[in-house]
């Protein structure tokens, strides 16, 4: 569900307010398809989940966006910090690869650590009612109060 929001957000963004969303709602995509998985083995529950969710979000946000920052902006992101790292790093004789992922890694760093914690802070603030709708996508929990192997089509 988050992947198709995420996705949809940003194709709606892109006829209304935001030209450039369209080409990154891939990275919207694998972003909450991402954060799923996350939910399914249940890391909003765990602060060690809460990293591990973290640095999964970073790493598919920046991994994805790079390759479409130096296809479209010539490795730029948009983001004048960013932008001058990238610009020093270029500069210096790095790859343009290297240093659009430096670029994009320095935006991302406090971008996904800020998302992330207000989507578990609301998460955390949901009544139970409501949390309860989340436990039909969570792995089953055995008689031990372990998490059972993940579920396998039949």
């Amino acid at each position: 569900m988050g992947a198709l929001a995420g996705f949809i957000t940003n194709l709606i963004s892109f006829g209304t307010v935001d030209p450039i969303a369209a080409p990154y709602s891939i990275v919207s995509l694998l972003i909450g398809l991402a954060a799923g998985i996350g939910g399914f083995y249940a890391w909003q529950r765990r602060r060690l989940g809460w990293l591990a969710l973290y640095l999964v979000v970073f790493l598919v946000a920046s991994v994805g966006s790079t390759p479409l920052n130096i296809g479209l902006y010539q490795g730029q992101s948009g983001v004048p910090f960013g932008d001058a790292i990238y610009a020093a790093l270029a500069k210096g004789g790095l790859p343009t690869w290297l240093a659009a992922y430096a670029d994009e890694a320095s935006v991302d760093l406090p971008d996904k650590l800020i998302t992330v914690l207000v989507a578990l802070v609301v998460y955390q603030g949901l009544p139970n009612r409501f949390r309860n709708l989340f436990t039909l996508y969570r792995r089953p929990v055995d008689d031990e109060g372990e998490q059972a192997a993940p579920l396998t089509p039949a």
